[in-house]
């Protein structure tokens, strides 16, 4: 089965590129989920659920494509190049979508082609200039430049337009503490402990703040709770630049390597 066999359903090609890159994190969990999402989708009767079964089994196949052996903390790189040729193919099928395109910029973000990312974001820009994500978005790529200055700015226009939710105020930690502005990073993980007396904050927000602030300890206290939560961003750890930081940590390297594995306890 091809990605022609779809006859052109982005709904369909986009989750498939996410899923080629997740597979390599937790194959029996993707696995089991494919082989209950199939049954469920079978088993329904709303319209979606012939595009359920499409999608069920062209995972199952990419995920035979895998080679079981290969070691993701090694060959990270070549894993995210695997996510860019069926996002380019859903940009093509629909070049409106500003997601599509979004994400496009973010396998060249993950692979640190960050000029190249940046001049794709600028493009889809084009289609929404005042889309806050791509704000954020332009911060993370930025900071993978180490050009802090400008992801200090981009992160406070997409704190300024979304608010103070956690995922900004981490990536404003790290733009600050980059451009030597450790005072900076430190009120927002204040800010961000502040903030969990009245909602949720992920783990791993606290664990990128705590890191760009210098406190690496805490930073892995939160990275192994997150781990433990099994927060959905974890599958990023070896992957995307944001984690660059927390895996000059020897022990966070280390929970790199368990990533998938839930009968892995943390070292505290």
């Amino acid at each position: 089965m091809t990605l022609g066999r779809f006859g052109g359903n982005t709904r369909i090609t986009a989750p498939i590129a996410q899923v080629r890159l997740f597979k390599t994190h937790c194959d029996g969990a993707v696995a089991a989920f494919l082989d209950a999402y199939g049954s469920a989708a079978q088993a329904g009767a709303d319209v979606g659920a012939f595009d359920h079964i499409l999608l069920a089994l062209e995972l199952k196949r990419i995920i035979g494509l895998h080679d079981p052996g290969l070691d993701v903390t090694q060959d990270r790189w070549q894993v995210v190049s695997l996510l860019q040729w069926p996002m380019q193919k859903a940009a093509q099928i629909d070049p409106l979508s500003r997601m599509y395109q979004l994400d496009n910029g973010m396998c060249l973000y993950k692979r640190r082609f960050f000029d190249e990312a940046l001049a794709l974001l600028g493009k889809a820009r084009e289609l929404d200039p005042k889309w806050p994500i791509f704000d954020i978005t332009e911060a993370m790529m930025e900071a993978g430049k180490k050009d802090w200055p400008r992801a200090l700015e981009s992160a406070r226009r997409a704190k300024a337009a979304m608010g103070s939710i956690p995922f900004v105020l981490a990536i404003e930690a790290m733009a600050e503490a980059g451009a030597g502005n450790p005072t900076g990073a430190k009120a927002r993980l204040a800010q961000l402990t502040q903030d969990s007396k009245k909602g949720y904050v992920p783990a791993f927000a606290f664990a990128l703040a705590s890191y760009a602030s210098g406190e690496s300890a805490v930073g892995y206290k939160w990275l192994r709770r997150a781990f433990e939560e099994h927060n959905g961003v974890m599958m990023w750890l070896g992957t995307s630049p944001m984690f660059d930081i927390v895996l000059e940590d020897p022990r966070a390297a280390e929970l790199l390597k368990h990533i998938g594995d839930r009968s892995y306890v943390p070292k505290a």
